[in-house]
């Protein structure tokens, strides 16, 4: 993982439940990094909990910043 040295760098976060494969798939298509996991981060509905994967992506200045 690299982290961005410039000043005024701006990421966007992101979790995703693990087993939400297809938002997992969306966000490294959309170059998304991934940067870790969560246990047990997220409380489900039938009172079980989940792991969460945590990602970023940088914006870069020919995004808009």
């Amino acid at each position: 993982m690299s982290v961005p040295q410039k000043r005024g760098a701006l990421l966007i976060f992101n979790a995703v439940v693990n087993g939400n494969d297809r938002a997992i798939q969306l966000y490294k298509k959309l170059g998304f990094q991934h940067v870790g996991r969560i246990p047990g981060g997220f409380l489900l509905k039938t009172g079980v909990y989940q792991d969460i994967f945590v990602y970023y992506y940088t914006l870069s200045a020919a995004e808009g910043i």
